[in-house]
């Protein structure tokens, strides 16, 4: 006798049970045992399919096999008459009948009614060569599973009966197989769109995925170009771009894998100052437009001014700004051009910090208290 196996909508009762430990929700079970299914008659409809023993049992010819012979009544006379004879059929009499039946109900559209009875079953020798086939595949299962591209993980395939697709054809990686059916933009591409410094929304770049691969973030042009998406994507100025806007938009690895702060991430995309660049800049009083400084960000680095070097580059290039006498800058022009963070190191006293970066001397510190240029 055949072993019978319970199953609903393509997969076992042992399957389900290892998915709800995964915790998967119950509508999310169902939607794997319809690609399941869907899988299973992909192949079978591609002749990837073997005939169970129940098949062979029920389907098999009930009926003896009548074959007709002439009968010898005399070994001197010609041959008179005829003979049925009666007998079983063969096991590969039995097995090409079979055959041979399942494959004219495959072609009268009966494909369904054969696997639902358990007749047949995938065949899980299959190839994956076939480039078609992968894709073909893998774009059916995003479509029947319903999960958002950028939740896509490894075990997704896995639970899904799609192991093998991932393991032998993309290294363990759903980036990869994601890439190869067009949901997402591949490195290659992606630096394309770098180059041109245009970035589009009909796919998905890799750093959108919740399991990129880290190894991407140790490519520069990577970086930069996740950094820049960034940038075109919140649609804000450069000065007022946050920490929150990293970690908001899927960059949060970003920063936990290769920055200790975002403000090295606009550095190296080239949109703000090094520090060591501001300092060279404040050193000779010239100073340039065509990035920002880092004091000019909504956040300041965390212990920017700390150093000295860094206060007095950040006063140095109010002054610059103003284009004023130093000894006229007060207090509320540090605050109202966003470098107030220099005042917790003077006392909020913006002789200290004039002081401090030599643009006044202690001869002007009377003249300016006596003009309330302190807080």
């Amino acid at each position: 006798m055949h072993k019978q196996i319970y199953r609903k909508n393509g997969i076992t009762a042992t399957h389900r049970i290892n998915l709800m430990k995964h915790n998967l929700a119950p509508d999310q079970i169902e939607k794997t045992a319809k690609f399941k299914q869907w899988l299973d008659l992909f192949f079978i409809g591609r002749g990837r399919y073997r005939i169970t023993q129940k098949g062979y049992e029920q389907l098999a010819p009930r009926t003896l096999k009548e074959t007709i012979d002439f009968a010898e009544q005399d070994s001197s006379r010609e041959r008179s008459g005829k003979t049925t004879m009666i007998r079983r059929l063969l096991p590969t009499e039995v097995r090409n009948a079979v055959a041979a039946k399942i494959k004219q109900m495959i072609a009268n559209g009966k494909t369904g009614e054969l696997y639902d009875s358990g007749y047949i079953v995938r065949h899980y020798h299959v190839g994956w060569k076939k480039r078609e086939v992968r894709i073909e595949v893998v774009r059916n299962f995003i479509r029947i599973v319903d999960k958002d591209i950028r939740e896509i993980e490894t075990t997704d395939f896995y639970d899904n009966f799609l192991r093998g697709l991932l393991t032998d054809f993309y290294d363990c990686s759903c980036y990869k197989a994601l890439v190869e059916a067009n949901f997402v933009y591949s490195i290659e591409r992606t630096l394309k769109h770098l180059e041109a410094g245009k970035f589009r929304d009909n796919k998905l770049y890799p750093w959108e995925l919740i399991r990129m691969p880290f190894y991407l973030w140790s490519i520069e042009n990577i970086r930069i170009a996740a950094v820049k998406w960034l940038v075109w994507k919140v649609g804000k100025e450069i000065k007022e771009l946050s920490k929150e806007d990293f970690e908001n938009n899927g960059l949060n690895g970003l920063l936990a894998e290769h920055y200790r702060q975002y403000y090295q991430a606009l550095v190296e995309a080239g949109y703000v100052y090094s520090e060591t660049e501001a300092r060279n800049h404040a050193k000779e009083m010239q100073f340039e437009t065509n990035k920002i400084y880092p004091w000019e960000m909504k956040q300041a680095p965390n212990g920017f001014y700390e150093k000295s070097e860094n206060r007095i580059a950040a006063t140095r290039w109010l002054v610059w700004k103003l284009k004023k006498d130093p000894r006229e800058i007060t207090v509320d022009e540090f605050y109202n051009n966003g470098i107030r963070g220099i005042m917790d190191y003077s006392e909020f006293s913006a002789y200290e910090s004039l002081l401090e970066a030599g643009l006044v001397t202690e001869a002007d510190e009377r003249y300016m208290r006596s003009n309330q240029h302190t807080r």
